[in-house]
């Protein structure tokens, strides 16, 4: 009898470090460790993973990716604190890149381009803390450029081309 109850406690200790929750839309995954960080894994209807979060806190932390309801990634990015950091991917449901954007503290910083379904760049822009402050070049699908404009802190300070209208405006200030 000693033994079965031993047995017994032995079991339940061993299932609390570990627990798992599975049910048809969430499975939780709790490693007891010191950073404490809690893997949530969601599920479309149909069977396919909607996104693995990973939370600390109740905040998302480190890598986070979402999917599409046919499996394919749709984004992948990291985050710091519940906060953006580092470069996000984003893509199409042909699974093509949609985006490749960066984040410093949650705001867009540095080079950030969108593509066209094809594949082709569509636009890149430089941001400074969440705000355009450089270049941003629009293309066309043919890869033409259709327009540059220069920004200071968010303000639009030149436009050097336009072609968006059919025409062409070389150095326009606004």
């Amino acid at each position: 009898m000693k033994k079965l109850i031993l047995i017994f406690i032995i079991l339940v200790f061993t299932s609390c470090t570990s627990m798992e929750k599975n049910d048809s839309k969430k499975k939780l995954n709790i490693n007891n460790t010191k950073t404490e960080i809690v893997e949530v894994v969601n599920y479309y209807e149909n069977g396919n993973i909607s996104s693995k979060e990973n939370l600390k806190e109740g905040k998302r932390e480190g890598l986070n990716i979402y999917f599409y309801e046919n499996g394919k990634m749709k984004e992948k990015s990291y985050y710091v604190d519940g906060i953006k950091e580092g470069t996000s991917l984003e893509y199409y449901e042909n699974g093509n890149l949609k985006a490749k954007k960066n984040f410093k503290k949650g705001d867009l910083s540095g080079l950030n381009i969108l593509f066209y379904e094809s594949g082709k760049i569509k636009s890149e822009a430089y941001y400074k803390n969440g705000l355009k402050d450089g270049l941003l070049v629009v293309y066309n699908e043919n890869g033409e450029i259709l327009t540059k404009v220069k920004y200071k802190d968010g303000n639009r300070l030149k436009q050097e081309v336009d072609k968006s209208e059919g025409e062409n405006i070389e150095s326009k200030n606004n």
